[in-house]
């Protein structure tokens, strides 16, 4: 087993309309105009997520620690404990001053019960008795002002109903994107005869229209999405490609190694740069593929034959470019080292590893 190791590549090549073959010296490939205007309709499933269900209610006392009497209207208050926040039933008029002896508070003049309610269903509304609320409200300023529940706020319960979120329609655009292109590149595949690629870094997108037949935050399993675009740019084979880059590394690739024919030929690519206007284009790519060592077999016979297994392996597994050696006799059960006859001997070399 001849020993193989992976090979990669990072070359920029130019992408370029005029080009008729591949020139390797000048890192040049053939590139195909990519002129596109289409309608893209699809049903899309929704994935936001909206809270419905019971909201904690309760009530509290108000302790007013400012000389003034005051008055919290409902729609501009919001208490906030734990993370949560709270509203007034109804306005809170006539929050007396709380009276203080000392460091002890006069309970008898706090202002309560006041009803409030959790603004948003679930259970992490519910909260036990004694909880200290802080009073949000922009006239009120940062006056001390608090509200504690003598009783818990209970009642929170929660459920989610699926809405269609703007993350919705975001990814719907970008998937109907891809769509357009992956449809290009099926198109011009047929067309051409060969493997055609159109990426999304080598086309400039006029998004022409798009409409969702949902508005956001409805209420919704699915919706449907039409875009409606206009694509132009440049397409390249992806043949080209592994021509070009195979040719280059095998320019520089050791006498004793050789590309793998039918190993797997691998590469990313994306446009560093695009003018559509000339038709060219740079394409940045980064390729990977396996090489093998060449094992001489030439006189191996010879310096094998009348050799055990033992003997066959240190010879060959002394080599730097054998990976491993497997041996067999036949007849297994009458055969215990290689003729002495090198021309019953064969060998077989395969690459190790191959990807």
């Amino acid at each position: 087993y001849a020993r193989s190791e992976p090979v990669s590549r990072d070359l920029e090549i130019t992408v370029d309309e005029s080009a008729t073959d591949v020139d390797q010296a000048q890192l040049v490939i053939p590139g195909t105009a990519v002129t596109r205007e289409v309608s893209q309709p699809k049903t899309f499933q929704t994935t936001g997520t909206s809270p419905i269900g019971d909201q904690a209610v309760g009530s509290v006392y108000l302790y007013n620690f400012t000389p003034y009497t005051l008055t919290l209207k409902a729609a501009t208050t919001t208490l906030v404990a734990n993370g949560q926040k709270y509203s007034f039933a109804k306005d809170a008029t006539g929050i007396r001053v709380t009276k203080k002896t000392g460091d002890q508070i006069d309970e008898s003049t706090a202002t309560g019960p006041i009803q409030i309610t959790a603004l948003v269903p679930g259970e992490d509304s519910n909260l036990p008795a004694g909880t200290q609320f802080q009073i949000q409200n922009a006239a009120l300023g940062n006056q001390n002002v608090y509200a504690v529940n003598k009783d818990a706020i209970s009642g929170g319960a929660a459920q989610t109903q699926k809405i269609l979120s703007q993350q919705d329609i975001d990814q719907a655009r970008d998937s109907l994107s891809q769509e357009i292109l992956t449809e290009a590149e099926s198109d011009l595949t047929a067309e051409k005869g060969q493997q055609m690629r159109v990426l999304a870094t080598g086309v400039q997108k006029e998004v022409l229209a798009d409409t969702a037949n949902k508005d956001v935050g409805t209420p919704a399993d699915d919706f449907d999405m039409t875009l409606i675009a206009k694509v132009t740019g440049i397409a390249f084979a992806e043949n080209d490609v592994d021509k070009l880059v195979i040719g280059k590394i095998n320019e520089v690739l050791s006498s004793d190694k050789y590309l793998v024919d039918d190993a797997k030929k691998e590469y990313t690519a994306s446009f560093k740069s695009l003018d559509l206007n000339s038709g060219k284009g740079v394409l940045s790519v980064h390729f990977e593929t396996l090489a093998a060592y060449k094992v001489d077999s030439g006189n191996l016979t010879k310096i094998l034959s009348g050799k055990t297994e033992s003997e066959i392996r240190e010879i060959l597994l002394s080599k730097p470019e054998v990976d491993r050696v497997k041996v067999e006799f036949w007849p297994a059960s009458l055969v215990h080292k290689a003729p002495r006859w090198n021309g019953r001997i064969t060998i077989n070399s395969v690459v190790s590893d191959q990807q």
